[in-house]
């Protein structure tokens, strides 16, 4: 009977997601808000995705253009609710696509 349970929680542990693995593509949550006039691939979505992961541990809110071409604009957390009350800060990210890759050139706070 334990074998059996031992058996179940590996299977289950292996079929977890890994945010890290690079071989699983990743993309924004349901609830976040992109911007329509944003066309980013599916690659593009999987890396900035990662890359904010990485430095925050609170969910993507939005997306949007940023101020120059080829920049985007990333909110985490606006929609938090901490102890029944919304969040009031958050963090906020500047990424800019450098040849095919994704890098974030600033990290800052909200406040609502």
């Amino acid at each position: 009977m334990s074998g059996t349970l031992l058996a179940v929680a590996l299977l289950l542990a292996s079929c977890a997601d890994n945010p890290f693995d690079p071989n699983s593509l990743r993309s924004f949550p349901p609830t976040a808000r992109v911007d329509e006039r944003l066309h980013l691939s599916r690659d593009d979505e999987n890396q900035i995705f990662r890359l904010v992961y990485k430095q925050s541990s609170q969910r993507i809110s939005s997306v949007s253009p940023g101020f120059k071409k080829g920049m985007v604009e990333v909110t985490c957390g606006y929609d938090d609710i901490l102890n029944d009350v919304p969040r009031l800060t958050g963090d906020a990210f500047t990424l800019k696509k450098l040849g095919s890759k994704w890098v974030i050139i600033e990290k800052s706070d909200w406040i609502q």
